[in-house]
């Protein structure tokens, strides 16, 4: 009974791990996002489904295991609340990407912590 619930490709959106939710939450702020890019306005109803049906895809080729339709109800909850939160303060920090400077300074705050190890 255990072994065919985890390989149910049915699985309900709660049912998932935290870790796998937390990347499909990251997943629809980026796709809204890039939407708010493009268009420069919230997304209406058809264009939520365009959305989710990206999120989607892109789930799969994580290997989640879930069906469109818990995608897409979970976005349409969420949707508000992710406008909310980019209108107000843009991408959550982790999500943003990373420039050259910050990649320099990492690598120096490497060698640093690394030097002093060693003397």
């Amino acid at each position: 009974m255990n072994r065919q619930r985890m390989n149910n490709p049915n699985k309900k959106y709660k049912e998932l791990k935290q870790k796998q939710k937390a990347r499909i939450s990251d997943l629809m702020y980026r796709e809204t996002d890039r939407f708010l890019q493009e268009k420069k306005q919230p997304p209406d109803d058809t264009e939520v489904v365009q959305i989710a049906e990206r999120v989607y895809c892109r789930i799969q080729g994580l290997g989640f295991w879930i069906p469109y339709g818990e995608v897409l109800n979970e976005y349409q909850k969420k949707c508000p609340h992710i406008l909310q939160r980019l209108q107000e303060s843009g991408l959550p920090q982790h999500l943003l990407p990373k420039t050259a400077q910050s990649k320099r300074t990492q690598t120096e705050k490497a060698k640093r912590s690394s030097s002093s190890r060693t003397g």
